[in-house]
C-alpha cells in the first residue's frame, strides 16, 4: 500500500540564467523553486492539463497580425504631422 505522504525526488536540468531569473522572480513572490514546482505539479494533477496554454507563436507576431488586419479593414488613422499625432495621442490623457 502506498502512503499518500510518501515523497519522491525529481531531478531536472536547466540553463543557469533561466534558473537564476526564475529564482529571483519566485523570491519576489515569497516562494522558493521547490515550492513553485510543487504548486505547478499539483495544479497539473488536479486539473489534468497544463495551467497555461503553450503557444509557439511569438506574441509580437500576433500583435503584428492584428495590426495588419486593422489596416486591411481600414481601421486606421492617419496624420499630417508628428504634432497632429501627438495631439491625438494625448487627447484622451485628461
Amino acid at each position: 500500500m502506498t502512503n499518500k505522504n510518501e515523497t519522491t525526488r525529481i531531478v531536472t536540468r536547466i540553463d543557469r540564467q533561466t534558473k537564476m531569473e526564475a529564482q529571483s522572480v519566485l523570491a519576489e513572490m515569497g516562494l522558493d523553486m521547490s515550492t513553485a514546482i510543487k504548486i505547478f505539479l499539483k495544479q497539473v494533477a488536479h486539473d489534468r492539463r497544463l495551467p497555461f496554454t503553450p503557444d509557439a507563436e511569438d506574441p509580437l507576431d500576433r500583435a503584428t497580425d492584428l495590426a495588419l488586419e486593422d489596416v486591411a479593414a481600414g481601421r486606421i488613422t492617419t496624420f499630417d504631422s508628428l504634432a497632429d499625432f501627438r495631439k491625438d495621442l494625448y487627447s484622451d490623457a485628461d
